[in-house]
């Protein structure tokens, strides 16, 4: 808002009342072509079931298939997440449905552009060339994963294109973004984490191996998988709604064969020493197959990198809806995810510590025109401005012929709470600053 210079004594005090919000920025990473934001699979306190079929086994039961209701659109997958079924890239035609925790689809036989091209190993990211290509052997053509988790279990899933023989499924966690997200190469840190599953059968007996490797520097390490729950289906199963990829590399739907469908279980905390429900940070994800677990072996097929999160907590915004001039009051509005507690704070100052206090509200709107009693005007500071400028927001020394004001500023922010699990989260939004400028002529 502009305002300029009207007639008066210069011992007159023309109080002349305006508001202008501005909203501090939320920081965003530049240069990555990664989803803008990280997908969650977390399904708070329901609990995948391991037990080597997609469909959960009583009405009150979770598993990988949420229902098969439609869903049917296009412009269906990005950064190898599916987001929608659309027929040929992320569902057979025909195929509907929902699913819980996050659904990873990959391209397949000829239309696969990110395969291995030269075999290149495990542990040295230097032998990694991916291009478009197939994989050879249909075993080694990962057409489908998930993710998902609850406060205290990951849940793996894992689906291929062909059963005959030894699969390794890698789903690497990285704790840092990737340096150059046009190609696939993982930026690995001390303590990232490498889930391998061996996917095997002859028969009618199967089984998916599990190995948990921690990055300690220079290679992954093999640590204990104890606890670990895995399974396979020793026999045909029936695919999800959506459909699956045959050994042609078809989106057809109907049954999986058996050993082409695996699915896994960890505990958060033994794996990640540091889970917090509530606040563990985005990994950046990637799926992968090799023809074994061991370091020397080829990997073969890869999904592009994402971020994945384990939280689900309220992720709340603010801003001003409308602002009084001749009643100097102003209304925010904020928005968080259904379901959650939602609270107002005010501060005077986001230096050092600032100290919130609750202004009582737990609606998803704000009235606020309490500016006199919480920022007295004798303790606002003092500003100086030319005519026809915008009010600064920061302390200047006054020259001849500038106005001069007082400036009284709060500051505003929407508190949400979300219970994950045994959890309660709580998130905060980005500061809103209202200021109120009462100007003196000069």
């Amino acid at each position: 808002m502009r305002f300029t210079k009207g007639a008066g004594s210069r011992r007159q005090r023309i109080v002349r009342r305006a508001t202008i919000l501005t909203t501090v920025p939320i920081l965003a990473v530049g240069g990555l072509a990664l989803q803008s934001l990280a997908v969650s699979g977390n399904i708070g306190s329901a609990a995948i079931e391991i037990d080597a079929n997609l469909y959960p086994a009583s009405a009150t039961g979770t598993d990988w298939v949420k229902d098969s209701t439609d869903n049917v659109s296009t412009g269906c997958l990005s950064d190898s997440i599916a987001s929608c079924n659309e027929a040929g890239v992320t569902a057979a035609p025909g195929g509907t449905g929902h699913w819980n925790g996050v659904r990873i689809v990959d391209g397949v036989a000829g239309n696969d552009s990110d395969i291995f091209l030269k075999g290149g190993k495990e542990n040295d990211t230097s032998t990694w060339t991916v291009g478009p290509g197939t994989v050879g052997s249909s075993k080694y053509d990962a057409t489908q994963a998930y993710l998902a988790n609850n406060s205290t279990t990951l849940f793996f899933g894992m689906e291929r294109r062909g059963n005959n023989g030894t699969t390794a499924f890698d789903f690497e966690f990285n704790q840092a973004a990737p340096a150059n997200t046009t190609t696939y190469i993982p930026t690995r840190s001390i303590g990232d984490k490498l889930f391998t599953f061996e996917m095997s059968g002859s028969g009618s007996s199967g089984s998916a191996t599990p190995h948990i490797f921690t990055w300690d520097g220079s290679s992954y390490v093999e640590g204990s998988s104890s606890g670990t729950v895995t399974a396979i289906n020793n026999a045909p199963t029936a695919a999800a709604p959506w459909g699956y990829v045959d050994s042609h590399g078809h989106w057809v739907l109907g049954d999986l064969d058996n050993f082409e469908f695996a699915e896994a279980s960890v505990d958060l905390a033994t794996v990640f020493s540091t889970f917090d429900p509530c606040g563990t940070a985005p990994f950046y994800t990637q799926v992968r197959t090799r023809s074994s677990a061991t370091p020397t072996s080829d990997l073969k097929d890869t999904t592009k990198i994402f971020q994945y999160s384990f939280t689900a907590g309220a992720a709340p915004t603010a801003s001003k809806t409308s602002a009084s001039a001749s009643g100097m009051s102003v209304t925010l509005t904020g928005v968080s995810d259904s379901g959650t507690t939602k609270l107002w704070q005010k501060t005077t100052s986001l230096a050092g510590t600032p100290t919130w206090t609750s202004t009582g509200v737990t609606t998803d709107t704000l009235t606020y025109s309490a500016f006199d009693t919480d920022v007295p005007l004798a303790g606002a500071p003092v500003v100086a401005f030319s005519s026809g400028t915008s009010i600064p927001v920061t302390n200047t020394s006054n020259a001849n012929g500038n106005y001069v004001g007082k400036v009284q500023t709060m500051y505003f922010r929407l508190q949400a709470s979300k219970t994950v699990g045994s959890s309660t989260c709580v998130s905060n939004s980005t500061p809103v600053a209202v200021h109120k400028v009462q100007l003196i002529d000069p």
